[in-house]
């Protein structure tokens, strides 16, 4: 006898072991069509996960964020399994779910274009159509290493135990749907059928792990969700947040100039911009005396001791400016 305590506090006992699809069945029919995995003793789960002991669970639906990761993570395994069918030879690293969608990073033999997506697109409808199951495998680590024989990336992740990509003790756990096989923790949908509603969006530049000493890929960015209103009410958003984005009007209007040369966030401004950037200044100082704040200064740069004293420097050294050189 299994028996499984339901957020509710309510429990259901089972004859026998049980997994995420019987135990909505249990509950409802309408529930069982709307969900999307479970989460098992704090864990997220698939739902074909199979429960063999006593257990709190939480049942997770088409309108839970977590079932919307689940779907843009598995949206991600599609697409590198499209790119694989299309340009065969190419390396594949990561592709998690993120705000608003998903991305996979790649190394092609030769760079792809933007209008190489639309094709890869095409090819990730032929593979939802098909209604391509979604099975999780754990593996040892030197079968994981043959599998990914010629995917230095992945090499990488199983030498270093990376638990992110289902890389934890001495087994490895991959998900396969047809022919394509990834390291992955999951959770996924059940089929690829369930990944109707996505869109790519953009083609970006990334390093490997975003160190700018590694390997430079091509990073694939994408949305998806699980009505096309959805979809379609995000791509309208997006459509208008581009009419107002501040580097476009920036430039329109003659405030400053950006450049990939300068970096990210920065900007040379010229004379109206720095005419309005010097009045927003003289309020926000105004504002501040005006309330009774009052002012102080630090420098921009400090010795090392600063820094392994605040923490910084173990937890942030990447990601931080090189010490200067005498």
């Amino acid at each position: 006898m299994i028996k499984i305590t339901l957020p509710d506090k309510s429990v259901k006992e089972f004859d026998s072991e049980i997994d995420g699809v019987g135990i909505a069945k249990s509950i409802s029919n309408s529930l069982a069509k709307s969900a999307v995995c479970i989460d098992v003793n704090g864990e997220l789960k698939d739902l074909s996960y199979v429960i063999k002991e006593d257990s709190k669970c939480k049942i997770y639906t088409k309108q839970d964020q977590y079932a919307l990761d689940t779907l843009r993570h598995s949206t991600a395994h599609v697409l590198a399994q499209a790119v694989l069918n299309l340009f065969p030879g190419t390396e594949f690293a990561v592709g998690p779910h993120i705000e608003d969608g998903f991305y996979y990073d790649f190394m092609f033999k030769e760079n792809i274009k933007e209008s190489d997506l639309s094709s890869i697109e095409n090819e990730m409808r032929r593979i939802n159509k098909a209604n391509q199951l979604f099975i999780r495998e754990e593996i040892s680590i030197n079968d994981a290493k043959n599998k990914f024989l010629k995917q230095q990336f992945k090499q990488e992740l199983i030498s270093t135990a990376d638990p992110s990509e289902g890389v934890e003790g001495d087994n490895i756990s991959i998900y396969k749907n047809d022919h394509f096989a990834d390291l992955c923790r999951g959770p996924h949908v059940s089929s690829t059928s369930q990944i109707n509603h996505f869109k790519l969006t953009k083609l970006a530049g990334a390093y490997w792990r975003g160190i700018e000493t590694n390997p430079q890929l091509q990073r694939i960015y994408g949305t998806a969700w699980f009505s096309k209103e959805d979809l379609d009410n995000y791509l309208a958003r997006q459509k208008e947040a581009e009419k107002r984005d501040h580097r476009k009007l920036g430039n329109e209007l003659n405030l400053f100039v950006n450049t990939e040369e300068l970096g990210p966030g920065q900007f040379l401004w010229k004379p109206k911009g720095s005419i309005l950037r010097q009045n927003i200044e003289d309020y926000s100082k105004k504002a501040h005396a005006d309330n009774g704040y009052e002012y102080a200064y630090t420098p921009h740069i400090g010795r090392s001791v600063l820094w392994e004293t605040s923490g910084h420097l173990d937890y942030y050294k990447e990601g931080m400016y090189p010490p200067l050189k005498k």
